[in-house]
Formats: structure tokens, C-alpha cells, sequence
């Protein structure tokens, strides 16, 4: 029987670094899904994650899922 492993990546949450993005991108590299469903954090109000110190700017986050789609 075939197995299909997915994933879903977010980037872009608050208080996301470049050292937990990299992590998230050898992982990618590493465990090599068949499909991964990556999006952008948006923020949402009202939520917790809304108000949560160290947002990360949008094009930080743009280029972050750019690069998750290119591997």
C-alpha cells in the first residue's frame, strides 16, 4: 500500500526567527513530503497571536514561503 506524508507549514508567526526558519527549511530538505501546504501567518483580531510581540514584516514573511517553494 502507498503512503503519502503532507505537511502544513506556516511562516511568518509571531516571534518566528531566521534561526527557527532555517530549522523549518532543513526539516523540509530532510524529510522530503510529497506535498507540503505552506502559507503565510496572517493576523487575525481578536486572536492571541494578533497582539504577540516580535511580529514579523510581511516581506520577511513573503520570502520566507517564496524560498519553502522553491525546494
Amino acid at each position: 500500500k502507498d503512503v503519502v506524508v503532507t505537511t502544513d507549514i506556516i511562516v511568518g508567526f509571531p516571534g518566528e526567527t531566521e534561526e527557527d526558519f532555517q530549522a523549518t527549511l532543513q526539516l523540509l530538505k530532510d524529510v522530503r513530503y510529497d506535498m507540503a501546504y505552506t502559507f503565510i501567518y496572517s493576523k487575525r483580531s481578536g486572536t492571541p497571536a494578533a497582539t504577540m510581540d516580535d511580529q514579523v514584516p510581511e516581506e520577511v514573511k513573503r520570502v520566507r514561503l517564496q524560498t519553502l517553494m522553491d525546494v
